[in-house]
């Protein structure tokens, strides 16, 4: 399973090769090899994607009258359900709710924090989620904790604390499956975010200390696919590089490549040879890695996006909507591949309204979406795609 992470972005290119500004046919096969299995199943290529009716996870008032802290709100896959957990802005507590969704019926509301004083200890960053059964990280008080969840959704272990002494603030980067278990990418508030790298077993605990990956401040991971690591770092002149670099067994960064240079711009995704790169000037751009070559995938450069590898292709995620230089801000969350476009938060919006948030997840040819309606009163809302 892969979890995909959504930025606000912008810039310019800085290679002399080849280029590509045509509209690809998402849907078209590019690096099918990053699509994930599906335990026990062969996946079939997918030609076309299809939502489920929105469920709704989450309102004002289901918990405490309290409503979603922001945009802390990620999905994962067990092996049976999907899962959404996201964090509570008054309670301070991280919340679960499983279910297959596959009728609209979904499992109560479960505290994986229940025994944390209201406030005291809240979940400052995260969760992440990653796995399947999947493993749920976050951070509090300068810690970083995590908890496995089984295949009916429901923990099964207790609590694990990750590290300690971290700062005030811990900036979550990623969370992903590995052989060993999983690999955790954070900064430290205390280190300016300097980017460091962890593994976990299955269950969360450490294995070994955490490295110190990259010893400049305020990172931004973009993605990680086998031992590639995408990375954008902002120079002091105000000028935004990409990166693309391995990781050699003890997590320590090798070969790296400088693949996109511009003012604002971010790295997002990272694939099989080919990377996504968010570009204010030009727009959402898909850059093939050897050899090297970029193709405009849309325009506008502000909102956000996600790439999800599926056997056959990748589907673009994106939020759409009205733009303001000073603020944007999206209210349409769109799917496009092979070729079709779909309004996926269309019947779930009100007037006024904004998308705040999305995050995706993978099983097999199916993807788990959840995303965040309403700024204020916030509304959390699951479609399956598949």
């Amino acid at each position: 399973m892969r979890v995909c992470f959504c930025f606000f972005l912008a810039g310019c290119i800085v290679d002399s090769g080849p280029t590509a500004e045509t509209e690809p046919d998402m849907g078209t096969p590019v690096a099918p090899d990053d699509a994930p299995d599906e335990p026990d199943r062969e996946p079939q290529a997918v030609t076309k994607l299809r939502a489920t009716d929105p469920v709704l996870v989450f309102e004002p008032g289901d918990v405490d009258e309290g409503v979603l802290q922001g945009g802390n709100a990620h999905v994962g896959w067990t092996g049976d359900h999907w899962v959404v957990v996201w964090i509570h802005n008054r309670r301070g507590h991280l919340f679960v709710r499983s279910t297959s969704f596959a009728d609209g019926a979904h499992g109560p509301i479960e505290d994986l924090t229940a025994d944390y004083e209201d406030g005291a200890q809240a979940p400052d960053h995260g969760p992440l989620v990653a796995g399947a059964p999947p493993l749920v990280v976050w951070s509090s008080e300068g810690r970083l904790r995590a908890r496995s969840l089984g295949r009916d959704g429901h923990p099964v272990a207790p609590e694990v604390e990750i590290a300690a002494g971290l700062g005030e603030f811990v900036g979550l980067r990623g969370l992903w499956t590995h052989p060993d278990g999983f690999t955790l990418l954070y900064g430290d508030h205390a280190e300016e975010y300097r980017l460091r790298l962890q593994r976990l077993d299955p269950q969360g605990r450490p294995l070994g200390p955490a490295v110190m990956v990259i010893d400049e401040p305020h990172i931004n991971v973009g993605g990680l696919h086998g031992d590639q690591l995408l990375w954008t770092r902002r120079e002091a002149g105000g000028t935004d590089i990409v990166h693309v670099s391995g990781l050699d067994p003890s997590g320590q960064l090798e070969d790296v490549r400088e693949i996109y240079r511009s003012d604002h711009a971010d790295g997002f995704y990272l694939g099989a040879n080919v990377a996504g790169v968010w570009d204010f000037d030009r727009g959402l751009m898909l850059v093939s890695l050897d050899p090297w070559r970029e193709t405009r995938l849309d325009e506008g450069g502000y909102g956000r996006a996600g790439i999800v590898p599926l056997p056959g292709g990748l589907a673009l995620i994106r939020g759409t909507g009205e733009y303001r230089p000073s603020n944007p801000l999206s209210t349409t969350l769109v799917v496009r591949f092979g070729g079709e476009t779909m309004d996926l938060n269309a019947t779930t919006r009100a007037a006024g309204t904004c998308l705040e948030h999305f995050a995706t997840a993978t099983a097999g040819a199916r993807i788990g979406l959840v995303w965040v309606e309403g700024c204020s009163a916030r509304r959390l809302y699951f479609s399956e795609l598949r």
